[in-house]
């Protein structure tokens, strides 16, 4: 039941960094459509003047239509995910939802530290609570199995009736005398004959226990692998997307700077539409790693039992 509800909670986290990153997308296609579309009428303006050849005004009209496919693609992609994280949250399909940024990259998110020690996950506990137990019915049992020595002592009385009969059948002498007896002794028993089967179950016991503490370790090095796999991972992330969004700022200085040597004719349409498709994947790719920080985020918590 614990895992379900991880794996539930997982999935969500999963599907809202992909709607988010769909509605970052969806801007960005916005954005790029925008900009292929003023280039596109600018160079149609000055194809028709004359001063632009036919070749620069199709590559435009090429380009303005791209970027119209690509923004409607990532309007459908957005309403997709966005069915798809109102089901899972049980949320109304008619209803808008808000999909707002879980994380702030640029504040104290950088600076969070993780205690690996005193975190435990409840199936781990669990395991722990199994090797004890099968490790005490294992000892029980050994105990059965050993040989007991006990002391007894005991007193007790009785009556001892002495009379006689005499030969016209009547009694001639009735006498009665009491005694007190006292016993002490030492008893040593061992159950010869379910000692196999007693045998038996204590190794079983011992071996289940054996078992379970194998399975327990095994449980906690395959975890701290995880935990530790996932921390660098998230901590790499982090540092590609600061890399990510410095490369952004500026190929955004470097597409403004050419869009304005092309209107002036000193830049040329292709060094415009290469300006423009650099900036449009370097955005991309700091949206796909953000992303990937909200999932990586999501699962260290989870692996560490921490609330989101």
């Amino acid at each position: 039941h614990k895992k379900s509800q991880l794996t539930y909670l997982y999935n969500v986290i999963t599907t809202y960094s992909q709607t988010l990153l769909a509605i970052k997308q969806r801007d960005l296609m916005k954005k790029s459509k925008s900009y292929a579309n003023k280039l596109f009428q600018f160079t149609e303006i000055e194809y028709k003047e004359g001063s632009r050849n036919k070749i620069d005004y199709l590559r435009s009209k090429s380009f303005d239509l791209k970027a119209h496919s690509n923004y409607e693609m990532s309007k459908k992609n957005y309403e997709t995910l966005n069915r798809k994280l109102k089901f899972l949250i049980g949320y109304d399909q008619s209803k808008s939802l808000n999909i707002s940024p879980l994380l702030n990259l640029d504040s104290e998110f950088f600076t969070i530290e993780y205690d690996l020690k005193d975190q435990r996950d409840l199936d781990l506990k669990i395991l722990e609570l199994q090797a004890e137990s099968t490790k005490e019915l294992a000892t029980y049992r050994k105990l059965i199995h050993l040989p007991s020595l006990s002391v007894y002592s005991n007193i007790g009385s009785f009556s001892q009736d002495n009379s006689s009969t005499g030969s016209d059948g009547e009694f001639a002498d009735l006498t009665k005398s009491d005694r007190v007896t006292y016993e002490a002794g030492v008893v040593f028993s061992w159950d010869l004959f379910t000692g196999f089967k007693t045998t038996e179950d204590y190794n079983l016991a011992r071996a289940h226990a054996q078992m379970t503490s194998l399975n327990l370790d095994i449980e906690k090095q395959q975890k701290n692998i995880l935990i530790d796999e996932t921390k660098s991972h998230l901590e790499s992330s982090i540092q590609i997307f600061k890399a990510q969004k410095d490369a952004v700022i500026a190929g955004e200085l470097y597409l403004d700077q050419v869009d304005k040597d092309f209107k002036d004719g000193s830049a040329s349409l292709s060094e415009a539409l290469e300006a423009e498709n650099m900036l449009e994947q370097d955005e991309r790719e700091s949206f796909s790693t953000y992303a990937k920080i909200i999932e990586s985020t999501a699962t260290l918590k989870l692996l560490l039992g921490l609330d989101y």
